[in-house]
């Protein structure tokens, strides 16, 4: 059986998940044990010790403490009403729920909650990608939209990022020549980007990445 669980298991400080790793434990072990464990109501706050603490002396005590104040160092003073409150302090009580569940079943809601995680990290990847998809699906038909109004200033990029050479400058002049082409549209849209990948092929014959990039567009035979 599981030990008796403290209240407020779920909260523990990051610094705790060290002890699982030095006891070769599972990760969510801590978690799957907070599962049904009622939260930590901690303590008042040190003014509110403060407070209690005035509300139990008498009003010749706080006489006196007020005259101290004037005439004796004040540092001390507050240093030692400090240690005074805190004596009268109630030790703190931490609650604790009874053992219920075995060790398996522990290792099983670990299991159940690991699911949930790698499913929900699974969701957040797909909506980012697909956040991140949208975004250049939108810059693109932008784009397309300065290509139908000036197609040879693009058909001139296009050239420019051959000319730069290398594998992604030939994809992305490959990729440009077919946006252009469905910017403009029809048979006009088509003959533009085939005749300018034509003129590509054959200025850089050698450059068999290229044509490969224009064939797998549809520009090129």
């Amino acid at each position: 059986m599981e030990p008796p669980v403290p209240h407020g298991m779920s909260i523990l400080p990051d610094k705790a998940a060290n002890l699982s790793t030095f006891f070769e434990a599972d990760p969510l072990l801590v978690d799957a044990a907070a599962i049904g464990v009622p939260k930590f109501d901690a303590p008042g706050s040190q003014l509110d010790s403060v407070i209690g603490w005035l509300n139990n002396i008498t009003d010749s005590r706080r006489h006196k403490i007020i005259q101290r104040l004037i005439l004796e160092d004040p540092v001390a003073l507050k240093a030692e009403l400090l240690s005074e409150i805190r004596d009268n302090r109630q030790a703190i009580t931490l609650p604790v729920e009874s053992p219920t569940r075995t060790v398996e079943q522990l290792l099983q809601m670990c299991d159940s909650l690991r699911q949930k995680k790698e499913k929900k990290q699974k969701n957040l990847a797909a909506a980012k990608a697909k956040r991140e998809a949208d975004k250049v699906e939108k810059e693109r038909r932008a784009r397309m939209v300065e290509m139908q109004s000036a197609p040879d200033v693009w058909l001139k990029m296009a050239s420019k990022l051959v000319e730069e050479r290398g594998t992604d400058n030939y994809r992305e002049a490959a990729s440009m020549l077919a946006d252009l082409r469905e910017a403009v549209g029809g048979e006009q849209g088509n003959k533009i980007a085939r005749k300018h990948a034509a003129h590509l092929s054959q200025k850089y014959p050698t450059l068999n990445v290229l044509k490969s990039s224009l064939r797998k567009k549809e520009l090129l035979d």
